[in-house]
């Protein structure tokens, strides 16, 4: 993810389901393992859900900020502060989703109970939106007691729902795995499409409470869906809180760093492996290196969620006439899904097989690097177009090339960030790394919030001030790529472990443990 819950964004990859235990089973439900199309049928209750549930978060997404700006009356700093706020703790939630499936619920329950806070949300979004309904002017109220329950369930159910989805493959059958987060993926990608084309439609036409109200209908629908197949599923059972276990070696780690000082250590955690094992501390420690290599990646996501806010305010003031047809500025963010639904076959079919047939080494890291800067051409263009707005009337059209170059450079750091993160994780701590990932996603909206308001610079000054701030990231994260060290934990039938670090231009050495 993308964060847009590309198969691996929030989910088990297809290696680490492999790995893990079968799920259990309630041999009390006679229909677990009926087949459609050679699927087992719980697949096609998930895959509805995770198109109805897009297309409700999407389809908010899309006329959000026009509706803090021209409904709530917020100005155009207030309503880009808090559009941003709302994805930050919509990918920050996933934290609670993650313990709440691990430990307590398991992932159906946390799923469906989640779901229902998320209803709530979008209820109240679209009825406090009717004219009239919180007062005249309109009241703030409803906006903020609906999104905190749609961060809520959005951010809760993230990391539940396609690792939920890979629970129905049988072990035996992992090879359906891959063509089931391909549909997975492309109901994402088909709900975020119409979706964002169809709310701003329903916005100038009737208003925006049908706009919030038809995804809070297909959310309800979502959620229908998903808990009429219960008797269909395979359940897995609740098991450790392998984020507690994460938080809990690291404040250990931090708490013998002061009191235990003087002991000499290779690494800081290692002072706790009395405490937590050798094991538990080595894992830790691979995800420290993994997060290390992440810190510049807030950065790609502060730039890329603008593309349905600031990009959005620029199609405002924009020539958006095609002959008698006047396209809607809400409606631009439509060509990032209709983008990505062309170049990712593209590049998985063409670009990178041609690479490969040439020798060209392109690794996660390398793809990353140059995504990172494609993305910051992707906002010196939407700055030229913000000074020739300035001078005169510009034609909406020349806001295409910036969101060519923008989704190009999503699928190029978004997509192998996560082929890196999973690649590099240790099985155990897949789950971290996820929410990790989601962090990400997170700090770079917060980001954002904070510039809107802290910053006093024309839209122009703004499109290149980010530019500028992510090509300094991009030099940070080529230095911490190549500084980064992988290492791989294997283990034996007696539960021992040999820790195997390379680094870059060093020889391999093999530390027996």
């Amino acid at each position: 993810e993308r964060h847009r819950q590309v198969p691996l964004d929030d989910s088990d990859t297809s290696s680490e389901i492999a790995e893990r235990s079968e799920p259990y089973q309630d041999h009390k439900q006679p229909l677990q393992g009926r087949r459609l199309f050679g699927y087992p049928i719980p697949v096609f209750f998930i895959l509805g859900n995770e198109f109805c549930e897009r297309f409700s978060f999407y389809g908010l997404k899309a006329v959000l900020w026009l509706y803090l700006n021209e409904f709530l009356l917020f100005d155009e700093k207030g309503s880009t502060s808090i559009y941003h706020g709302f994805v930050f703790f919509s990918y920050g939630f996933p934290i609670l989703g993650a313990i709440l499936a691990d430990s307590y619920f398991g992932k159906f329950k946390t799923i469906w109970m989640l779901s229902i806070v998320y209803c709530i949300g979008g209820l109240i979004l679209s009825l406090t939106a009717i004219p009239g309904a919180t007062g005249t002017p309109p009241h703030w109220w409803g906006m903020v007691l609906g999104l905190f329950f749609i961060a809520v369930g959005t951010g809760g159910i993230k990391p539940c729902v396609s690792s939920f989805g890979g629970d129905q493959i049988p072990m035996h059958e992992q090879h359906l795995l891959t063509s089931f987060f391909s549909f997975f993926y492309l109901s994402i990608n088909v709900g975020s499409f119409i979706s964002t084309f169809l709310t701003p439609l329903l916005r100038v036409n009737v208003g925006y409470w049908c706009a919030f109200g038809t995804p809070a209908i297909l959310l309800l629908s979502a959620t229908a869906i998903f808990i009429s197949g219960r008797k269909f599923y395979v359940i897995s059972k609740p098991e450790n809180n392998v984020l507690g276990n994460f938080f809990k070696t690291l404040k250990d780690g931090m708490v013998m760093l002061v009191t235990q000082r003087k002991q000499k250590v290779e690494h800081w955690l290692d002072r706790c492996q009395s405490r937590h094992g050798h094991v538990m501390v080595s894992e830790v420690k691979s995800v420290l290196r993994i997060c290390t290599v992440l810190i510049p990646l807030p950065m790609f996501w502060a730039l890329f969620d603008q593309h349905s806010s600031t990009w959005v305010e620029q199609a405002r003031d924009l020539d958006r006439k095609i002959g008698s047809w006047e396209i809607q500025p809400d409606q631009m963010p439509t060509l990032n899904p209709m983008m990505i639904m062309i170049l990712i076959p593209l590049f998985d079919r063409v670009i990178y097989p041609q690479l490969r047939k040439r020798n060209i080494p392109h690794p996660p890291l390398v793809r990353i690097f140059v995504g990172m800067i494609i993305t910051s051409i992707a906002f010196a263009i939407a700055g030229t177009v913000a000074l020739f707005q300035s001078g005169g009337r510009v034609h909406v059209i020349w806001q295409v090339p910036q969101f060519l170059i923008l989704t190009v450079g999503e699928i190029l750091v978004s997509v192998s960030g996560l082929e890196f993160a999973y690649a590099e994780a240790p099985k155990s701590m897949k789950s971290v790394v996820t929410a990790v990932w989601l962090l990400t996603v997170s700090a770079g909206n917060a980001l954002v919030a904070v510039i809107a308001e802290g910053v006093t610079l024309n839209a122009a000054g703004k499109f290149f001030l980010y530019c500028g701030m992510m090509g300094i990231s991009t030099l940070i994260f080529g230095f911490l790529a190549r500084r980064f060290k992988k290492v791989q934990l294997e283990e034996n039938s007696q539960d021992e472990f040999k820790l195997i670090e390379t680094q870059s231009q060093v020889s391999d050495r093999d530390v027996d443990q």
